[in-house]
């Protein structure tokens, strides 16, 4: 089943009745939603009951309701865009993110996210046939950090992405996280968009209404820090496409 939460513009929330429907699409499953008032906000989740009767729930992505976007912002990274790799604290070892036509491991995406494009970032690229471990994040943190933005007239602004990121393979699986934070001050200071925790061997989009999170500015950034604080071996990718 799907599940439906409607944020309205004062911060009210509501669950709203989705009907499904596959009977024609396969594995495709399509949800109608009611109409409802421009800049809610939809958290679309998918829900299981067990033959135990345990319900099971994985978010799926979050929108804006409009009747129109202005992409101000669409990155594919087929070119170098100004992304900064490092930071003064960064400390991983090997991992380092780098802007490559990615080589698929089961810890790491075969093609990037982009239709009809090459390129993303990833968390170090080994060489073909390599073992998982080969160059993925250790001893530390890298950091990607996102050129400035200027948002300021934007309207609602929302960010989106798609990422890829595993943990669960190593000695201690599942112990790392990666935090992904936004900026308004040029970097100065930073507010978390979410710390990614689980691993999905596959582009995931994630989407952010920005004033939820800081005031648009003409100097807003995104940044990525990919950690291995433990025995595990993350990796992660990105795929940046707009705002």
């Amino acid at each position: 089943s799907v599940r439906v939460v409607v944020t309205e513009s004062d911060g009210t929330q509501s669950i709203v009745a989705a009907s499904v429907d596959s009977s024609s699409l396969g594995d495709v499953f399509v949800a109608t939603l009611p109409a409802l008032p421009c800049l809610d906000v939809v958290d679309v989740a998918a829900r299981a009951e067990s033959l135990a009767g345990e319900f099971f729930e994985q978010a799926l992505f979050t929108a804006l309701v409009a009747d129109e976007e202005l992409i101000t912002v669409d990155d594919d990274f087929e070119v170098a865009s100004g992304w900064i790799v490092g930071a003064p604290d960064d400390d991983a070892g090997t991992g380092i993110w780098e802007r490559v036509v990615p080589r698929g491991t089961a810890a790491a995406p075969g093609s990037d996210r982009t239709p009809d494009g090459s390129f993303c970032f990833v968390t170090g690229q080994g060489s073909a046939g390599g073992g998982l471990g080969e160059n993925d994040v250790d001893g530390g943190t890298t950091t990607l950090t996102s050129p400035a933005f200027d948002l300021s007239a934007s309207v609602e602004p929302v960010l989106s992405y798609w990422r890829w990121y595993s943990n669960d393979t190593g000695a201690a699986p599942n112990t790392d996280t990666m935090p992904i934070e936004i900026s308004n001050d040029d970097g100065k200071s930073w507010v978390l968009l979410e710390d990614v925790t689980e691993s999905n061997p596959e582009w995931i989009q994630a989407n952010f209404r920005v004033a939820d999170f800081v005031e648009p500015t003409s100097t807003v950034r995104v940044r990525l820090r990919a950690r291995d604080l433990g025995p595990a071996e993350p990796a992660a990718a990105l795929d940046f496409h707009a705002f």
